[in-house]
This record gives C-alpha cells, structure tokens and sequence, in this order.
C-alpha cells in the first residue's frame, strides 16, 4: 500500500493526507482526504511533480464534512465569517471592486483574521465567471455560565442551560506571542474582579472558540 502524507492544513486537529499511488500511464494519481472520509479527491500530476496546492482540495474536504458552506455575497456582512484561501476567517473589511468597464467581471475584495491564529489574510474573488458562492464555515453560537478560568491554560468551566458542565473549552491566544488575545484577557480580568459571567461560544471547523464575555444578570 502506499505510503501517506500527511500535510496540515492550518486547522487544529485537521490533517489532509496525500496518498501517492503508483505511475499509470507516466503519470500519478493523487487522491486527497481527510483521514475520516472516503477518498475521493483524486488529481493526476506528473511522475516527481510537486504536489498540488491544498487550496481547493482543502474546502472540497471540509464542505464534505459539513463544515463549509456556500452563501452569496450579499449575506457576508450579515454572517461576518468566511473562508479567505482555504482560512475560516472574522470579516474585517468587504469592498466591491469597481468595473474596468461596463462589460468587466463583478469581484469582491474581502480581508480578515484567522479566526484561531488571528493572522490577516485577504482575496479577491470573481464573482461573474464560474462563480457559485462563497466559501463560509458552518456555525454555531451557544452560551454557557462561566464557573472557573484556569488562568495559566485558559481552559474554562461552563455551565450550559441544560444543566450539563463542560471542561474542554479554552481561550484563544494570539499567535504572535501565545498570550490570550482581547476576549481572552477580558474573561480572565472580570472573573478575578469577582463577576458573574456569561460566555459565548463559536463552535467552528471543529474547535470551539470563546467570542465574548458579558455579566450574568441571573446571577
């Protein structure tokens, strides 16, 4: 059998794996997949070539595991996430491209942060020829009842209105130095002030990331 390759995609807790099979007709088959699906990503390169880009091999696997979906670009604003080359991305700026003429292609030119890593990442995107959406990652938002921060790990307490206690949500860091980033920082400052709170989970691309923080008026 042939030997994987396993390349990240920037995911946490997502790999693509490359299986090489052998030369047929002096060329190899290429057959992409995320470890938990069938393989059925396939692409023909020549013998020794440098595999091809994740890119569209990334967003082809992740809208076959029901973590992408397509959306016009006129709900972006309304969603504020997207994909930017193969990123799940927080929507930062969204500008129409002005037309060279009457008869240019409509594009769209969108910039965001990584939503787990906070890097920028910006593309343009044609939306008249071969167009068929936007790439969006699908998402939930659920709220929970902060009961303890481990303020060394950013691991949390939640309580969630069910009545079910969970422990395997952190606070995101920022890439750059793995400090918490701003949500991060605000959880830890009021908690240890003595506040009743109330956090916000963004579950996406299969984490879960803390988005905000306010009072528990129930309390």
């Amino acid at each position: 059998s042939p030997a994987p390759i396993s390349v990240n995609t920037g995911l946490q807790n997502h790999l693509l794996v490359y299986y090489v099979y052998s030369a047929v007709a002096n060329n190899n088959k290429v057959i992409v997949f995320r470890p938990e699906l069938n393989p059925r990503y396939t692409r023909t390169v020549h013998p020794g070539a440098v595999l091809p880009p994740l890119g569209a091999y990334q967003v082809a696997a992740m809208s076959e595991a029901g973590l992408t979906e397509k959306v016009q670009p006129g709900e972006l604003k309304k969603i504020g996430y997207c994909m930017i080359r193969g990123n799940p991305c927080k929507l930062s700026e969204i500008e129409h491209v002005k037309q060279a003429t009457s008869k240019g292609n409509k594009k769209i030119h969108i910039i965001g942060n990584h939503v787990f890593t906070g890097k920028k990442y910006e593309d343009t995107i044609n939306l008249t020829a071969g167009f068929h959406g936007i790439d969006c990652p699908v998402m939930t938002r659920v709220s929970f009842t902060l009961l303890d921060v481990d303020a060394s790990t950013g691991y949390l307490s939640l309580l969630g209105a069910d009545g079910e206690t969970r422990e395997d949500v952190a606070l995101s860091r920022k890439e750059e130095d793995g400090s918490f980033d701003d949500v991060g920082d605000e959880v830890v400052r009021r908690f240890e002030d003595g506040e009743a709170l109330m956090v916000t989970v963004l579950a996406l691309m299969g984490k879960d990331i803390v988005v905000a923080v306010q009072k528990d008026t129930t309390a």
